[in-house]
């Protein structure tokens, strides 16, 4: 099972936002209207999640994808799909943006070349497998940091208290913890009622 929390803002009334729910209700596909727990996700259908994303992308301010708590990982197409298709699908300001897959640098290049005009107040990248967080880390800094595109960042790619925390700050981006920034879905819509 592939956990997509695709949440829409609370005035999303447009008739697009409605029908692309709905559609996915037809489809028996989520059993609430705000997280979608997509289940049987691989490389051939994520294109319906994706469209979805896409549909609504003027209400949205809340995006999570995360591939890990259900042993994804090692669906390496998966991630790499995700990673190329997102980056030009996405608003021009997401409020929270929340990406746990198996990260290609080449996807993530990717992913940050195709949402280049996107401002994402806080972002939270994670990388289960920790390879190459250097690389990962020097891509965070060349797409996101120089670009300030980012107000808050939660990465597993730096160690709180490191120099890169200082680094990022000075663009004025705040470093946190993963589980500082990291919003339980639950949580959320319980403080939107």
């Amino acid at each position: 099972m592939t956990k997509i929390c695709i949440i829409p803002n609370k005035d999303c009334t447009s008739e697009i936002c409605d029908r692309s729910i709905s559609s996915l209700y037809v489809h028996s596909l989520i059993d609430d209207p705000v997280e979608k727990d997509l289940q049987g996700f691989d490389d051939k259908n994520i294109f319906s999640a994706l469209n979805l994303i896409e549909n609504i992308q003027q209400n949205l301010n809340y995006l999570s994808i995360c591939l890990s708590k259900f042993g994804l990982y090692q669906s390496d197409n998966l991630s790499s799909l995700i990673l190329q298709n997102l980056g030009q699908i996405l608003p021009n300001r997401l409020e929270y943006l929340s990406l746990d897959l198996k990260i290609n640098i080449n996807d993530l290049k990717v992913f940050f070349n195709n949402s280049q005009n996107v401002f994402i107040r806080r972002f939270l990248i994670r990388e289960k497998t920790h390879q190459d967080s250097e690389i990962i880390l020097s891509c965070i800094k060349q797409y996101v940091m120089k670009e300030k595109r980012v107000a808050y960042l939660a990465t597993d790619s730096i160690p709180i208290g490191s120099n890169d925390v200082e680094e990022f700050k000075v663009h004025g981006i705040q470093v946190m913890r993963y589980d500082q920034l990291h919003i339980q879905v639950y949580d959320f819509i319980n403080e939107l009622s």
